[in-house]
């Protein structure tokens, strides 16, 4: 590859390529929404079956 274009990135998780800190924040508003959403359809957490 030419030394001015960036490998792909596809592929790879994103909490690899970012802080620990960072991957913390997303996944705690990942399940914030969640837990949203869940209560708006009227289920909880402990009545899902997976």
């Amino acid at each position: 590859m030419h030394p001015n274009i960036p490998k792909p990135l596809h592929g790879m998780p994103p909490r690899t390529l970012k802080d620990r800190k960072w991957w913390e924040k997303t996944k705690a508003t990942a399940k914030a929404k969640e837990k949203c959403l869940l209560e708006l359809w009227g289920f909880s957490k402990s009545s899902q079956v997976s």
